[in-house]
């Protein structure tokens, strides 16, 4: 686990204003931030299969043989076959929208999500999902179980941090920091590399390599409001 640097926003909010109107005390209030960097340890891959039949039943035939294909690919590259789940299902009539809206066809689309903690094997993962039937690639979301741990890490650091600096302000302004009043956490996305709608050819990802995919390090963070009283 690595942490970053700071990123500090402060701000004086009213030293002679009073916080509430019951409380008429001087308060200081300070803004931190920190950042803490985790590897990832899985991911989550989703693949899909779309295509067109001349009925549902037709649709329905070819999409079961493809799910069965494709998730036949994965157990023999070690998944279990329970861990596929299917997580979209559907069956739809194409229409002719400008001769009347008959019906020309049925369309069918499924997608299959697998977790992984074997990330180095991501590509050969998704090459055979595809060289089994899969037409698209979705999302490659990679995530780690240290984020908890992680983001309470990092909500340490930024208090710490607004403690610090509240400190050099009080200092400063030529008061003394009092009793805490007030803390308030803003929860912060954590960011992550995810191939959006890869397309897919002659069964193979194009362009999509072992370099292309290699995960980055997670970027988890916090950011805290701390409100402080304060005294001559």
């Amino acid at each position: 686990m690595r942490f970053l640097s700071f990123v500090f926003c402060l701000t004086v909010c009213g030293l002679a204003a009073p916080l509430t109107a019951q409380d008429e005390s001087s308060h200081l209030r300070v803004v931190g931030a920190a950042v803490v960097e985790v590897p990832p340890d899985h991911a989550r891959l989703s693949v899909g299969v779309r295509i067109q039949a001349g009925s549902p039943e037709a649709a329905a035939t070819e999409m079961s043989r493809r799910i069965d294909a494709i998730v036949d690919a994965l157990v023999d590259l070690g998944f279990d076959r329970d861990s596929i789940p299917t997580q979209v299902f559907g069956i739809s009539a194409d229409r002719d929208r400008m001769g009347g809206n008959a019906i020309t066809g049925y369309s069918s689309a499924t997608t299959l999500q697998i977790t992984t903690f074997e990330l180095d094997r991501i590509p050969e993962f998704l090459s055979a999902a595809v060289a089994a039937g899969a037409t698209e690639v979705g999302n490659v979301d990679f995530e780690s179980t240290e984020r908890r741990n992680a983001r309470s890490r990092a909500l340490e650091l930024a208090v710490a941090a607004a403690r610090e600096d509240a400190e050099v302000l009080a200092r400063a302004a030529g008061v003394e920091l009092g009793d805490l009043v007030e803390i308030t956490n803003f929860a912060q996305p954590t960011s992550g590399i995810m191939l959006r709608g890869a397309g897919v050819v002659a069964g193979r990802l194009p362009g999509v390599t072992g370099s292309a995919i290699t995960p980055q390090l997670l970027e988890v963070n916090a950011q805290v409001v701390v409100t402080w009283r304060v005294r001559e």
